[in-house]
């Protein structure tokens, strides 16, 4: 039934209708209503008809106070309703901001810029997150892109008291702040520096050669209360003198403790957001929107065809405009079905509300509906396949007819003839655009500036020299230490932009392939299972029962550690007590499996070896069905598996040649345990949802993984084996507090303390002896 939906206009639809060899147009005015035509190739019938919309905007009627002004203003530019809809808002580009704070997080700007409605970014300050030190080069070349590219608007900065150290690291923060508010200064973006006046940071080359540059300027903020004065270096502001009778500072209430910083910083915030203001006005009234409702092809051959009237008629009664549009359209289908029967062909309409209404098939419109239906009820019955295109009024033949004029004679084609297949399809492709985006493509095309010009990314015609870019680009990328995916990734979007080039692409190609000979690929080392019950048994004595649940679930059901993360919840997980222990196993519905798109949509996991289902159910029996399995973050699982491998003495990731362990390595390793078990490598497959099995061999490692164990120190070995024996006797006190209801905070403490004097039904109380480590990473 769902097939049938899809393909119902296809069945009612006449796959196989020649292309028409005219091209039509409709007109209306308040009395009269008008068909012309004009004698068309099919090969152009066809690219117009291809390059038509695929979906229709608003089909609503225009307002009285709209029609009345069509009615005296025939040639007002229309505008685009799609454009007006809230579906067809684009979404705002990642890390957009206003404003973008330096190390400020003891007295910051940004909450009194957020008080006057701006949009700040993070504070870039290491105490709140070591990722955020600017000292980093990578940190430093990301703020400069944002500012690069007007992610931007102004930035504002601190110094910190440990500049001018005799350590260099601490003056690379310094140095690095002036370089950006010289890039501010190029880029016209507003950006401050605040300072005590007392530093050496004046003296600096660096700082005296921006002076006198004229790049930025220094004034003295005073603070009062006999305090020294703030420095404040400012780069495309105005001056505080200047900015006083203009700025907000009035509105930013200052508190009874605040001390000279806090003062110093009320400024700033509000000369930042004089110069915020000014820029965006600026920014405003420098953007123009092209898009819009013009094609420029459309548009010359409504100039250049020898158009005729082939019917023209005076209305009964007068009747809104766009219900009197569509009513010409519904005309012209109805002679093309008298006369040629199926048939393909493309007419130009200068109403977009009559032609979104038609190419939709409906309307909100109680007088517009009854149209849409005959036309409906006509294409279908004859087989006629219709497609509109916009043509201004100014240029619309058949308006001539409805206002008693003649068609006025051809004027020459600004288009070449003939016109390859290629650059047609690019011409006629080319997005709608405004009147006077429009106007300057023909004016370009009219001076006999080639059509590739408009139509092919820039720098395509040399292939040599675009092979060349991309190399030099992709050995800078190697040298600055980026992944192999930054420079593929690039080469794969240069050629899907520009498909003719695809081909010719080798020389940048042989360079990914030296890139993968110098960094070959490497597997994930198959984690053994005495690993993962050491990792399991150290997880429970430090009260993580979460990080044992998901370890001993990714690795029992070769999952993929994000399906284990992301969006699994205990509803999604059937374990034999919720089904009364009538099954020895245990059942995980993916949710967003990876191949939800190349194999089947809906994909689960067994999980059946009695320790690791024991563990499962321990872990997660108690949730509640819409609680997720890991409730915190990926990082937190990740740093936490490598204390527990640090706590083992394993090694974790890659250091140098050395291969470690990764959370990757449960997967493999669970596959690799199951071929041991069973020498079924379908099964495995199976289990594993592998598409082939030339994938599941990546994952099988046999070899490393039996050879993994020996070749650890025996200071691990001891680590391991005493997990090992504790297991047992860790799972059955888990299983206690669990039962108990004691909280997982406590259970670090309690085995620490190795006193554990209670019974239950089943096991018995006593001491535990088990090496507890003696601190917790």
């Amino acid at each position: 039934v769902v097939l049938a939906s899809a393909l119902c206009h296809v069945l009612v639809s006449d796959i196989s209708a020649p292309w028409a060899h005219e091209l039509y147009a409709t007109d209306s005015s308040d009395g009269k209503g008008a068909i012309t035509s004009a004698p068309l190739s099919p090969d152009i019938t066809a690219a117009l008809w291809r390059a038509g919309p695929k979906s229709a905007g608003t089909a609503r009627l225009l307002s009285k106070e709209e029609a009345t002004l069509k009615r005296v203003w025939p040639d007002r530019e229309e505008p685009s309703l799609r454009l007006n809809t809230t579906s067809s808002l684009k979404r705002p580009p990642a890390c957009r901001f206003h404003f973008l704070e330096l190390w400020g997080a003891s007295c910051p700007i940004s909450p009194w810029l957020i008080a006057l409605g701006w949009t700040v970014g993070p504070c870039l300050d290491p105490a709140i997150s070591v990722e955020y030190d600017l000292c980093s080069r990578r940190v430093f070349e990301w703020i400069s892109f944002l500012l690069e590219c007007g992610r931007v608007d102004a930035l504002g900065a601190s110094l910190p008291l440990a500049t001018f150290s005799p350590v260099a690291n601490a003056n690379t923060y310094t140095r690095r702040v002036l370089g950006l508010l010289r890039l501010c200064s190029r880029l016209g973006v507003p950006a401050v520096l605040l300072h005590p006046a007392a530093s050496f940071a004046p003296l600096l080359p660096a700082w005296r050669s921006l002076l006198s540059a004229g790049v930025a300027c220094q004034e003295e903020v005073p603070c009062g209360n006999g305090s020294g004065p703030i420095v404040l270096l400012r780069a495309c502001l105005p001056s505080l003198s200047e900015a006083s009778p203009q700025w907000r500072l009035e509105t930013l209430a200052e508190h009874a403790g605040d001390g000279p910083r806090e003062k110093a910083v009320r400024v700033a915030a509000a000369l930042l957001d004089l110069g915020l203001a000014r820029r965006s006005a600026a920014l405003s009234s420098a953007s123009l929107s092209s898009e819009g409702l013009e094609s420029p092809f459309v548009n010359d051959l409504a100039l250049s065809l020898p158009w005729k009237v082939e019917r023209a008629w005076s209305w009964p009664r007068p009747v809104h405009i766009n219900i009197l549009e569509a009513s010409c359209v519904y005309r012209l289908i109805c002679d093309l079905a008298r006369k040629a029967g199926p048939l393909r062909f493309v007419s130009l309409c200068d109403s977009n509300v009559a032609k979104s209404a038609i190419m939709k098939g409906r309307s909100p419109s109680r007088g517009l509906s009854p149209v849409l239906r005959r036309i409906a009820a006509v294409s279908i019955a004859y087989g006629i396949i219709h497609s509109l295109a916009f043509c201004p009024t100014r240029f619309m033949p058949a308006d001539h007819p409805t206002r008693d004029n003649v068609i006025p004679a051809p004027s020459a084609s600004v288009i070449p003839d003939p016109l390859s297949p290629e650059a047609l399809r690019a011409l006629v492709g080319l997005p709608p655009l405004r009147r006077w985006a429009a106007g300057w493509v023909r004016l370009i095309l009219g001076l006999g500036i080639a059509v590739t010009e408009l139509t092919e990314a820039p720098g395509t015609n040399d292939v040599d020299a675009v092979n060349c870019v991309l190399t030099r680009y992709g050995r800078e990328l190697y040298r600055s230490g980026r992944p192999y995916s930054h420079y593929s990734e690039l080469v794969n979007a240069y050629s899907a932009r520009v498909p003719k080039l695809r081909r010719l692409l080798q020389p940048a190609w042989d360079l990914a392939f030296s890139w993968k000979r110098a960094e070959p690929g490497r597997h994930h080392i198959a984690m053994p299972w005495q690993i993962l019950l050491a990792l399991v048994t150290t997880a429970f004595l430090w009260g993580w029962p979460r990080t044992a649940g998901v370890l001993a679930l990714t690795w029992g059901g070769l999952l993929r550690i994000g399906e284990a993360l992301l969006g699994a919840k205990r509803a999604d997980l059937m374990l034999p007590t919720d089904v009364w222990d009538t099954i020895d196993f245990a059942f995980l519905t993916i949710r967003e499996p990876k191949t939800r798109y190349s194999a089947a949509r809906h994909q689960s996991v067994r999980i059946d070896q009695p320790d690791i289902l024991k563990i499962v159910t321990l872990v997660f029996r108690g949730l509640r069905p819409f609680e997720k399995l890991w409730p915190s973050s990926g990082q937190t699982l990740r740093t936490r598996f490598r204390q527990l491998c640090g706590a083992l003495k394993l090694p974790c990731g890659w250091s140098g040649a050395t291969p470690g362990l990764e959370l990757a390595s449960l997967r493999a390793g669970g596959a690799t345990w199951l071929l041991m078990q069973n020498e079924d490598s379908e099964l495995v497959r199976r289990r594993g949802r592998w598409l082939t099995a030339k994938i599941m061999e990546i994952y099988i490692q046999e070899v490393s993984s039996i050879q993994f164990l020996p070749s650890l120190k025996q200071e691990t070995k001891g680590l391991i084996q005493a997990a090992l024996e504790a297991f047992s006797d860790v799972l059955r006190k888990v299983d206690f507090f669990v039962t108990t209801g004691i909280l997982p905070q406590a259970w670090y403490k309690l085995f620490a303390a190795r006193m554990i004097a209670t019974t239950w039904v089943g096991g018995t109380g006593g001491a535990a002896d088990l090496n507890v480590p003696k601190h917790r990473h």
